[in-house]
Formats: structure tokens, C-alpha cells, sequence
């Protein structure tokens, strides 16, 4: 799925940007791929190692240079106008930290649609039931690099809710939208209980550590 997602980002109406290509100790032939495209935007990043993805995701933010930083799953998908959009937004807004839209999800085994994300949109309705979770689509969203460099992601991290974990600790100090274009497809793989209980636990702890932190009963 590396290609698809690569050639969705290097198909942007907004060119000015470099992708960060994280390598987690792959051993297939990820790396032939990327260096394959021939695009100068692209830089591979690789030490070898297995770190999982909250380090992979701090890598990326040590390594960036741009203002702004867009957060990408490997197996996804930008639609054309998604950088453009994001980073006007967040041009016009200084106030706001993240800057989301909402997604499509679509199925792994054929391609198809399956839903939306829901349509949360402004800051006080993305944050309405913190402990039921961030409405912020997953990957689907660009932040400023000083947000990013402020909390970075939690180490160790928070097993399947790594980004959870970072817009709830981040969130009284931040402010989040999400817009009303779908500029992000999800790819969705089937149900695994076992995944998703993992998940929903991990997520769990990490709510009920930070609500007792905060003396928020």
C-alpha cells in the first residue's frame, strides 16, 4: 500500500512540501519503492531499527522543516486538495493547533466505500466527550511543527491510541478543527476482535490515567 499512498501525497494541488517516508526496521522492499518514485520531495528515513510508530512519528517531527506537519498512515490515501486546504486553514486561523478534515473509510479486500467520519467540526464539538475520545479522524490531519515539538508523542506509547493519547494530553492548552471536506480516505482492514480490544483497553487506561491526573471526576 506504500505506493498508492505516496503518489496520493506527491498528487497534491499544494507542491511546496517534503515528504518524510518513516522506515519502522522493515525487511521487504519498502525502501525500493520510495527511492523508485524519483521525486526530489521525498526523503527516506531509516536507522534500521524497530522502534513501533509513536517514536517513528517523534522521528518525523525531529527531521521536519516545514511550519506545518501533515500526519499520514502508509496505507491511506490524500485526496488532491488536502495540503491546500489544511494549510490555508491553518494561514487564517492562528489560534488554531490541528487542523483535521473528515475521512472516507474504505475496505481493504475490494476498494469500496463504506462510510464517513463523523462531521464534528469546530473546536467545542471535536472536544465535547473527551472521554469517549478526540472526534479528530485518525491521520487525517496537519498541526503546526512547534504543537507537534511541544508535546510529542507520549514514549512508551500507548499501544493502537497513540494519537488519542496526544489530543487529550495536549488539550487544555490546544485548540482543534476539523473541516467539512472529505480530503482523507481510511483503509479499513477486516475485524479482529483482538485488535480492537486491544485498542479500546489500552485507550481506556490512558483516559482513565489522565482524568485522575487532571482531578476530573
Amino acid at each position: 500500500t506504500i505506493e498508492p499512498a505516496i503518489r496520493s501525497s506527491l498528487q497534491q494541488s499544494f507542491a511546496d512540501f517534503e515528504l518524510l517516508v518513516l522506515d519502522d526496521g522493515s525487511t521487504d522492499d519498502t525502501q525500493a519503492i520510495v527511492q523508485n518514485l524519483g521525486d526530489a520531495r521525498v526523503r527516506w528515513i531509516s536507522d534500521g531499527r524497530r522502534l513501533r510508530v509513536g517514536a517513528r512519528l517523534n522521528t518525523g517531527i525531529d527531521v521536519a522543516r516545514a511550519p506545518y506537519i501533515a500526519r499520514m498512515d502508509a496505507d491511506d490515501l490524500s485526496f488532491p486538495e488536502r495540503f491546500e486546504r489544511q494549510v490555508a486553514y491553518l494561514d487564517r486561523h492562528s489560534g488554531i493547533d490541528v487542523v483535521s478534515s473528515r475521512a472516507l473509510s474504505f475496505r481493504q479486500a475490494d476498494l469500496l466505500p463504506v462510510g464517513l467520519t463523523p462531521s464534528l467540526l469546530t473546536h467545542e464539538q471535536v472536544t465535547a466527550r473527551p472521554w469517549s475520545g478526540i472526534y479528530v479522524a485518525h491521520a487525517a490531519w496537519m498541526a503546526r511543527a512547534s504543537w507537534y515539538r511541544r508535546y510529542r508523542y507520549r514514549s512508551p506509547e500507548v499501544k493502537r491510541a497513540e494519537d488519542q493519547e496526544l489530543l487529550l494530553r495536549a488539550l487544555p492548552d490546544s485548540r482543534y478543527h476539523c473541516l467539512p471536506e472529505v480530503l482523507y480516505a481510511i483503509r479499513r482492514e477486516p475485524f479482529r476482535f483482538a485488535k480492537n480490544f486491544e485498542a479500546r483497553r489500552s485507550m481506556l487506561q490512558m483516559q482513565v490515567r489522565t482524568f485522575i491526573a487532571r482531578r476530573q471526576w
